[in-house]
This record gives structure tokens, C-alpha cells and sequence, in this order.
């Protein structure tokens, strides 16, 4: 089998249907397999617009792909693929680079800064990469590809895969088995202690909430956390990046966490739990409301996908004793269900939540004039369950923040990276996304 194939058939199997880029030189031999393999082709207006369309279409689908030519058209995408990074899109980023033997010569090639140094780009996507590989020997370069598509699957971030146009045509094995995707210092037994003292925590606490963020969309337990939200009937808050991983629809979901931003009864209410379940944290300021949002450390569980660090109990996995959050959650509903859990102490009552505005919210007339306050709240009325709804950073990214969602809707907002322009081409990846899962 020749290397391009192997490259792209391997992320067919991943679920990857479509493959977002700009045809160039260096490049246009990888694009010859793209029909072999199964894949579709979409070609953007430029590489910008493409990273973009794969970071929504990584959110949607758990991996995309993106590619472009050396130089001119990474650097083009390098800052999406920034964004990628910093809010956990899992892109893969193949960039078609120029004959090793040219490389090795420091000939003066187009697309290059004219000064020999074929590394300097890849040098810079280091920074904004979790993984990289250069596939320049056909021995090496299968077992480099499983492992660099491991690597952005598990972190769900982007990583960045060279290949030189020479090396398209090698020969390589037919893989016999799919990618092994078991964690090697997974300790189990060091999770069923977590679990554990979840239970034990839970049972003994008066005040508890759970606060959900916008990283625990990237682990796959939307079903198990919001079965855990109706299990225990805790108070029920998200940040911006974190609505809609909630069914915002459950009596004990209190909308998004504001803090400073807030009314003071609510502070006071956060600031004085026993315990806080918080998953997949962004603590940006856009996200935290200048840092004001942060829940009292002493009382704060924090799941991220392979640790849970239990406030100031001092069991907290290390990077040697890693745990899954999909079967740590699992575990503990399995605990739960069996189980009598206190009644917390109810949230302060909120007349101002989206869906209570909205009971006494006035028809709107013709004449009347658009206003920041009441525009998203009766964008609510026009949105379906199931839907993908995109807010571009600034007025509409705030705005969003108000909308009563239906049951099964994604929220897609940017909280940390904040690139103007960047949702028109987030639209189009995860419209396609959604359509290829339907």
C-alpha cells in the first residue's frame, strides 16, 4: 500500500468523511488517494477558512483533517489551528512538504524564507500541536501516523503531520488491526479509590452543585453527566463554554455560572458549597468573568478527562496513575443508583433565568426596536432540538448566553482564543459534520 493511502484510510476508520483544505504544491500527490480512500474532498477559499471548517468539524464528529502545502499555506492556517489548540478541536493538520533530497540540499524553493531552513515552519507548529511526525522513512512512518492520530484523539487537540512529495508513492505494510486506543498507566484500582471518596463525599455533603464547562464536551460523557445532574438533583450550573452540554430543560439546571457578573445571593450561594462537581474547566477570563467565577477550591472535585483531583483531600492523580473519566462517571452512577442522596439545600430562585423570562416575555411588535437584552432571548423561539447553534466571538457570543436551548442543542462559542471571523468557516465544517452523522 503507498504511504498517502495508508495516511488517509487510517483516518476514514477514525470517522473522518470529509477532508477541509487548499490544493498547492507539495500537496496535489496526497490529494490523488483522497477517492481511493473513501474521502471527500472540500477545498476552501483559502487555508484560514479550511482550519476553521475543521475545528467545527472536529467538534461535531471527534477528529477531522486538514490539508495544505508547505510554508504559504500552513502558516496560513496556523492561527485556527491555535484556536484548535487552546479550546481542544481534535485536527489533524497533513501538510505536503517538498522532496527530502531538496530538503537535505537547503535549495532556495518557493513557499520557503529562501534560506535553507526547511525545519523552521514545523518548528512553529510545535507550539500549537500535541503531537508531530515527519514521515520520511517508509519503516517508521506507519507506526509514526498511529501513534501522532492517537495522540489527537486522546488530548483532543491538534497535531501536525508532514509528508514529503517523495515519500506519497512508498510502500508500506496493509494495516492489520485498528489504533490502539487503551491508556498504558491507566490504574484502575486507583480510580475505584476515587470513586470511592465521590461517594463518600456526596453522601456527607448539605450544599452540593455541579458546574459543567466547555472541555467536558470533548470527552464523550454528555449522556452520563447530565444522567448524573437528574440522578442526584444537585443545583446545576454551566460556564459560557459549557452551555449546552446540560438539558437546560431538568428543574435543577440554574443557567450559566456569573459570578461577579450575577446577582450577589448567587455568589454567596456558590461561595458557600460543601461540595462542587466541576468538569472540563476552561478558567480563562472570558470564561471565569475576570477569575471571579471560581468555586472555593476546598470544596471543588475537578474532572478532566484522565484525573480527578479531590479539593484538598490529597488524592490527586499524577501523571504515572491516570483514570478515565467515562468509566469513572459509569462507576459512580452505577454507586449512586443504590444509594440515598441528601437533598441539597435549594438554589436561591432565579426570576431572571431565560426560560422564566420568556413565560412573560410580550409579543413582539413591528415597531418596536431591537435591543441586546431581548434579540437572543427571542432567538430562543426559533431554535429546534438537535440543532448546532454558532455564536461569533463578541456581541453574538454574549447574546448567546441568554438563550433558553432546546434538549439535544450544541453550543458552539470560542472562550479563550477569540478570533473574529472565525465561526462563518466553523459553520460550514460542522453543517457538514452533521449531515455526514445523520
Amino acid at each position: 500500500m503507498d504511504l498517502g493511502e495508508y495516511l488517509l484510510r487510517r483516518l476514514a476508520q477514525l470517522g473522518v468523511g470529509s477532508i477541509h483544505g487548499v490544493p498547492g504544491d507539495y500537496n496535489l500527490t496526497v490529494l490523488d488517494y483522497l477517492e481511493l480512500a473513501g474521502l471527500h474532498w472540500v477545498v476552501n477559499a483559502n487555508e484560514l477558512c479550511a482550519g476553521y471548517a475543521a475545528d467545527g468539524y472536529g467538534r461535531i464528529k471527534g477528529i477531522s483533517a486538514l490539508i495544505t502545502s508547505f510554508g504559504v499555506g500552513e502558516l496560513s492556517a496556523i492561527n485556527a489551528i491555535g484556536a484548535a489548540y487552546s479550546e481542544k478541536a481534535p485536527v489533524v493538520h497533513i501538510v505536503g512538504t517538498p522532496p527530502r533530497a531538496t530538503q537535505e540540499s537547503g535549495a532556495c524553493l518557493h513557499h520557503s524564507l529562501g534560506d535553507g531552513n526547511f525545519r523552521v515552519f514545523a518548528d512553529m507548529y510545535k507550539s500549537v500541536t500535541c503531537a508531530q511526525a515527519n514521515l520520511v522513512g517508509a519503516a517508521t512512518a506507519p507506526h509514526l501516523i498511529d501513534s501522532t492520530l492517537k495522540e489527537c484523539i486522546q488530548q483532543s487537540r491538534p497535531v501536525y503531520i508532514e509528508i514529503p512529495t517523495d515519500m506519497v508513492r512508498a510502500k508500506v505494510p496493509v494495516p492489520q488491526f485498528p489504533i490502539d486506543f487503551s491508556i498504558p498507566a491507566y490504574d484502575e484500582a486507583f480510580e475505584d479509590k476515587i470513586v470511592d471518596s465521590l461517594v463518600a463525599r456526596i453522601q456527607s455533603c448539605r450544599r452540593p452543585s455541579i458546574l459543567v464547562d466547555g472541555f467536558t464536551a470533548r470527552f464523550g460523557v454528555r449522556d452520563d453527566i447530565n444522567a448524573l445532574v437528574k440522578l442526584t438533583g444537585f443545583p446545576t450550573l454551566t460556564t459560557p463554554f459549557g452551555k449546552s452540554v446540560i438539558d437546560e430543560n431538568v428543574s435543577n439546571f440554574h443557567g450559566v455560572y456569573l459570578e461577579s457578573a450575577g446577582g450577589a445571593i448567587y455568589q454567596s450561594w456558590v461561595q458557600g458549597c460543601d461540595l462542587v462537581l466541576r468538569f472540563g474547566v476552561l478558567g480563562s477570563e472570558i470564561n471565569t468573568f475576570g477569575f471571579t467565577a471560581q468555586p472555593q477550591s476546598g470544596a471543588t472535585v475537578t474532572f478532566d478527562k484522565y484525573s480527578v483531583s479531590l479539593g484538598t483531600t490529597g488524592l490527586i492523580p499524577v501523571n504515572a496513575r491516570l483514570v478515565s473519566i467515562n468509566t469513572v462517571l459509569s462507576k459512580l452512577l452505577r454507586c449512586l443508583n443504590g444509594l440515598s442522596i441528601p437533598t441539597s439545600e435549594p438554589y436561591p430562585e432565579d426570576p431572571f433565568l431565560p426560560c422564566e423570562i420568556l413565560k412573560s416575555f410580550p409579543e413582539a411588535l413591528d415597531t418596536a426596536s431591537i435591543d441586546q437584552y431581548s434579540l437572543w432571548l427571542r432567538m430562543s423561539r426559533f431554535l429546534q432540538p438537535g440543532d448546532i447553534v454558532i455564536t461569533e466571538t463578541g456581541t453574538a457570543s454574549y447574546g448567546g448566553q441568554s438563550f433558553d436551548l432546546p434538549e439535544g442543542t450544541t453550543l458552539i462559542n470560542s472562550s479563550i482564543w477569540l478570533s473574529i471571523g472565525y465561526m462563518l468557516g466553523v459553520c460550514q465544517g460542522a453543517a457538514l459534520a452533521q449531515r455526514e452523522m445523520v
